[in-house]
């Protein structure tokens, strides 16, 4: 009997645990028959977060749908991108995101705009893949085939609060230019696509995992003649050397989009999902272990998942991993840098 009885209270604690935990004391609590919900931040669709965000709530719905007591519901919503995540992240309005590296330090490492609200209370799952830097121009305002031509022109920096705005101002400013060097627009991205097809915009920035679908419709359209800009060697040397941008070389191969005949020299950074620091460590460790077992999946699903891969799964983090992931990874043989300890 006192063998029974003490069986039973294990499990009971285990059980309690399971329910109470999946997340804070005070949140995602489990109750008899209630869906948990777990969202993910993405950003607008046209680019790539939102539509890999879509295909990781899938996979993860089907998976671990019933892997708790209660039925569990990925959910992945739209934002103006990364900047705006991190402060959905810090006010509990989502549990997840997809952020691009240049966020998630400045964040950490209370740098930029971080400087008097900086936020640490996130943990990095994996490396995703190179968040690669398009800045679309129509042709007939190219003339040196890098990011100088869009002085003076009818350009997107991306909507307010977004990502993309955030990288490329960074980016522009290496260059000695700001919003006021162009004619500035804030669009999101299928916004933006639209505007230069009917010529009411020069060009855009449009960063993403390639293939953009933005930049694609873009090259598709046999009425609109645009350009993907350079960035030479010494122009790539300026953005490390003179900005916050975690940058490196990224080759856009030949026929990444319809009709591109050359490769094309642009820059790329880092982009990585990340998850509130207090999410159940279980749940985490199951998120990620079922990524890895599903690539073919999430391949069919968009191309930029191609990167996803244990070899490179904790390469280029800008912040440490969560406890879950680590459990996963150690266990996957991976040895995990010091810097990613939380």
């Amino acid at each position: 009997m006192i063998k029974k009885w003490g069986q039973l209270t294990i499990l009971f604690v285990v059980l309690s645990f399971l329910i109470s935990g999946i997340s804070s004391p005070d949140s995602l609590l489990a109750e008899s028959e209630k869906t948990v919900s777990i969202k993910i931040a993405t950003a607008t669709r046209g680019g790539t977060f939102h539509p890999v965000g879509v295909a990781l709530a899938e996979l993860w719905s089907m998976k671990l749908k019933n892997h708790w007591l209660n039925p569990v519901e990925f959910t992945a919503v739209t934002s103006a991108g990364s900047k705006e995540n991190i402060t959905l992240l810090k006010e509990n309005k989502v549990d997840m995101a997809i952020l691009q590296g240049l966020s998630g330090s400045l964040a950490w490492d209370k740098t930029g705009l971080y400087r008097k609200k900086a936020y640490r209370d996130f943990r990095a799952i994996s490396n995703l893949w190179p968040n690669v830097e398009h800045f679309v121009l129509a042709k007939n305002k190219v003339e040196t085939g890098t990011i100088a031509d869009i002085k003076g022109t009818r350009f997107s920096i991306g909507q307010p609060d977004s990502g993309t705005e955030e990288s490329t101002l960074i980016i522009m400013n290496a260059f000695d230019m700001d919003r006021h060097s162009i004619i500035p627009s804030q669009f999101g991205y299928e916004e933006a696509v639209a505007a230069i097809k009917k010529g009411e915009l020069d060009g855009a920035s449009l960063v993403g995992g390639t293939p953009v679908k933005a930049v694609r419709e873009l090259f598709s359209d046999p009425e609109t003649d645009v350009a993907i800009l350079e960035f030479s060697d010494k122009q790539l040397n300026t953005i490390i050397n003179r900005s916050a941008y975690p940058g490196f070389r990224y080759v856009i191969f030949v026929g990444t989009y319809p009709g591109q005949k050359r490769q094309i020299k642009t820059v790329a950074q880092t982009t990585f999902l990340a998850v509130r620091a207090d999410i159940n460590d279980e749940l985490v460790y199951k998120i990620t272990e079922t990524i890895y077992k599903n690539l073919a999946f999430l391949l069919k699903k968009h191309r930029a998942t191609r990167y996803l891969n244990l070899n490179s799964a904790v390469s280029n983090l800008p912040v440490p991993l969560h406890p879950g992931a680590i459990k996963y990874y150690k266990e996957a043989g991976l040895e995990i840098p010091k810097n990613l300890i939380p």
